[in-house]
Formats: structure tokens, sequence, C-alpha cells
């Protein structure tokens, strides 16, 4: 019988229901192909190297083939094998007898699994990374149709100083960019092969190693062959990269809810990604966010739990790393799911243009470029402007006079008052002073709110995409190719 092929230490077959608790055949369909391509590139390999006869080479390669064109199958009988590698070997087994045996030469399970890991998460990483690009996109076009949409800019939650609904926009683009960017560089830590390091110490067989991570399309090995098998730092790598541009993107999310409300009322969002209550007619909820919020957090949870399944574990492999296989693959499915989610909110958003501007004419957000004026003209140290003008705005308020209201001679007043020295301006230059839209336009520094910066800032970032998109597509490609090649390969 085949199962004590792999059991012949024992006496007794496995326990029907610790076999059940311990097989990884509920995650390892996701795996799947990865471990027949893997697999036709090891035995091409012992082919080349004279370790397996061109015969055998030929049965086993033309068998995973078909066993690839008919899919994950799970027989009657299947479903107590520990894992993929055993149930490809069985169906593998039935096809041509006991030539099958010799795909075993010069590997180990835990090489296989480790390897197939790797072919997986390389591909999940491309697909989240062009979501992410998606949003992005989108925040971009936003961008680019609001440069003059003046709004509050924020600290604390309060009002702070005007900016513009492009320039926040792009700094949560920016930050989406930077996700993008730690995701590549864990993709280069990803796409390396650990084949041939065997169970932890590679084998007396002359394989090459380096071939069969050519064959598969990988940048390179993870050399020692202990550190091959006992890593999962990829996998922390992957999920901690994924769970910060989650991070990032709760941010824009939050601000979605707060501004749908009727207490912002800067945005509605579309019909298509509302509903309402079962007993409030008048109700729009804002239910998507509010999941992918509770998703993200779930996201959270799963980075922790990796934490502790691979923390502290002794060289080399443990069978602990089972479980977090599954949890690798949730959280970057859920993450694609999430960012495709928030690509349609934000492409169906409507913009209360008029309600983000008049929110800027009241709580004096312009104090600040206010205090920056006293400074330049009357050649105050700013932390006596800042006084002053902290002062102006407290007697504006006593005297419920609104920031367009306040005159040359309050400010002539409490200037007096607080550095006792009269300060004047004409009541036209203080009013452009305290208009937004003259606010942002005097700002021309790199990275401000200035439509002319952010309109150019905008420009840079779609040549950056468009570049990261080439590139993305070009891997790919790659991918795709290795695997007809591997799929269409002829002894």
């Amino acid at each position: 019988m085949f199962r004590n092929m792999i059991r012949s230490r024992f006496t007794k077959e496995m326990n029907e229901r610790v076999a059940k608790f311990t097989n990884s055949l509920s995650f390892d369909k996701n795996i799947f192909k990865y471990e027949i391509l893997a697999s036709i590139a090891h035995v091409l390999m012992l082919y080349k190297r004279n370790i397996v006869d061109k015969d055998s080479a030929k049965k086993i390669i033309e068998g995973l083939k078909e066993i690839y064109r008919e899919g994950f199958i799970l027989k009657e009988g299947y479903e107590n094998l520990e894992d993929i590698h055993i149930v490809i070997e069985k169906r593998l087994e039935e096809k041509i007898g006991k030539t099958f045996g010799k795909m075993h030469i010069g590997r180990s399970r835990n090489d296989l699994i480790a390897n197939d890991l790797r072919m997986l998460a390389r591909e999940k990483i491309l697909e989240l990374k062009l979501v992410i690009l998606k949003v992005i996109k989108t925040l971009l076009k936003i961008a680019q149709k609001n440069l003059d949409t003046v709004m509050p800019g924020y600290t604390h939650m309060q009002h702070a100083q005007p900016v513009t609904l492009a320039h926040h926009m792009l700094a949560h683009a920016d930050a989406l960019l930077r996700d993008v960017e730690r995701l590549e560089e864990a993709f280069k830590r990803v796409n390396k092969s650990v084949l041939g390091a065997c169970a932890l110490a590679t084998t007396s067989f002359d394989i090459d190693r380096e071939e069969v991570a050519k064959l598969l399309a990988f940048d390179g090995l993870v050399e020692n062959s202990i550190d091959a098998v006992a890593s999962r730092d990829f996998i922390l790598e992957i999920v901690s990269c994924t769970c910060i541009a989650l991070n990032n993107l709760s941010r824009l999310i939050e601000e979605l809810i707060l501004w749908s409300t009727y207490e912002f009322s800067f945005i509605e969002l579309s019909d298509e990604v509302s509903s309402t209550s079962s007993i409030m007619p008048q109700k729009k909820n804002p239910d998507v966010l509010e999941i992918a919020r509770a998703r993200i957090a779930v996201c959270m949870g799963y980075l922790t739990a990796l934490m502790g399944i691979i923390n502290a574990k002794p060289l080399a492999y443990n069978r602990d790393f089972q479980e977090a296989n599954p949890i690798m693959l949730k959280c970057l499915n859920t993450a694609i799911d999430i960012f495709e989610i928030l690509n349609i909110v934000l492409n169906n958003i409507k913009i209360n243009k008029d309600r983000l501007e008049s929110l800027c004419k009241e709580n004096y957000i312009n104090a600040t470029d206010l205090a920056e004026h006293l400074v330049k003209k009357f050649n105050l140290t700013f932390r006596e402007a800042h006084a002053i003008v902290g002062r102006l705005v407290l007697k504006a308020i006593e005297r419920n006079i609104k920031q367009e209201e306040i005159s040359s001679e309050l400010l002539r007043e409490t200037s007096k008052e607080v550095i006792g020295r009269e300060i004047i301006l004409g009541d036209k230059e203080l009013k452009e002073i305290l208009s937004p839209r003259k606010s942002i336009e005097a700002k021309n520094v790199v990275g401000s709110p200035n439509p002319r910066i952010v309109k150019e800032a905008v420009e840079k970032r779609w040549k950056i995409i468009e570049g990261k998109e080439k590139k993305y597509e070009e891997i790919s490609e790659k991918l795709k190719k290795i695997e007809e090649k591997l799929l269409n390969t002829e002894i």
C-alpha cells in the first residue's frame, strides 16, 4: 500500500482522527499548481544531471502534466492523506506505477512546501501591488479634478490650515505608493528558490539547485539549507507590509465615513455602495466602509497570530509552520478584496465643493498666515506674532466676529495690548491675508497645496505608476511563460 511506503518506520497506521487533525489539504488546493510546476522542474534537473533516466523522467513529467490538467481532486480515501505532496505522489503512482518514487530523489516535503509558498506569494504580491496602484490612480484622478477645491486641513481633528482636496488626496496616494515600494522589496526576498535544501541538509545526489531556480523563474537561492526550510520571515514580511498598507488605507476609509456624515457633508457615497436601515427609511449607511474597516482589524490579528506561530521555533522545520500558510493567504486575499472595493467607492463619490470651501471661512483657519505675514512685514519674532494672533482670535470669538470680518482696528488694538506696539494693516491687505485661496497660492514650497505644485506632483506620480505597472506586467508575463514552458516540456 502507498501509505506503508512512507510509514515503514511504524507498525500501525495513523489514527484517523489524528490524520484529519494534522492534514493540510483544505489549504493545499491553493498550491496545487505550484507543486506540479516545481516537481516538473525538479525532475528535469534530475534528468539533466543523469540522476534519473530518460524513460522514467518522461513518464513522471507526462504523469504530472496529466494531473495538472485534471486539477485538484480528492478521490475517495484521499481525504486523510497528510498533504498535497502525498496526494500528488499517490495520483502519480496510480498513473505510472512505482516509477513515481524516483521523483522524490534529492528533495523533501520541507523544501517543497517552502518553495510552493514562495511561488504562491510572489503571484499574490503582484496582484496586490496592481490593485493598490489602481486605487492610487483613482486618487490621482480625483486630485486632478480638484486642484482648486479648497478645504480645511486638520490636525487633532481640528481645523488647522486651508489646503486643497487635491493636496489631501495626494497625501493618501503617496502613502500607498510607499506601500507598493515595501511590497517590491518584499518580493525580492520572496522570489528565491529553496528547492534542493531537502529536509535541512541538502543531499548526496549531485543536484543543481540553480538550474531548478532558473526553470521556476526565481531570482536566486536561499543558500543555507537550514535557513531555506526553517525560515518563514518571508511570510511575516509579506503580511507585515500588507498590514501597513491596510493601516494606511484605513485612514482614508475613516475619513470617507466621517466625510459622508451630515455633520461633515464633504461627500456623498453612491447608492451602489450604500445600505439603509430596516426601520429608519431616511438612512444612507456606509456599511461597505465599516466592513472594510473591520476586516482590516482582522488582518492585524493575522499578523499577531503569525508572530506567535513563528516565534521561538528552533531550527529547522517545525510543523507549526503549516498553520501560517492559510493565514498568509487569507490576509493577502482580504487586502486585495478591500482595495478593489475601495476603488469602487472612490470612483463613485460625489464631492460637495461648496461645503468644503465654506468651512474654510470659519474657525479662523488663516491664523497662521496672518502670523507669518506679521513676521515678514514688521520684523517680529514668530512667538510675538503667534501671541498677537492668538489673542486676536480669542477676541474675535468673544465678540462673535467671523474670520472674514476681522478688521485692521481689531488687529491694532490687540497688538498694542500684547506687545505694546500698534501693528497697522489696511483692511484690503488683511482681507487678502485671511483668504483661504490666497493662503494656498502663497505657498510655493515643494509639497505644498499650491495647485501648480500639486499638479506637477500628480503628473510625476502618473509616470511612476506607469513604470511600475509595466514592470509588474513583465514579471507576470515571465511567470506565465515559465508555467507554459514547463507544462509543454518534452523529453
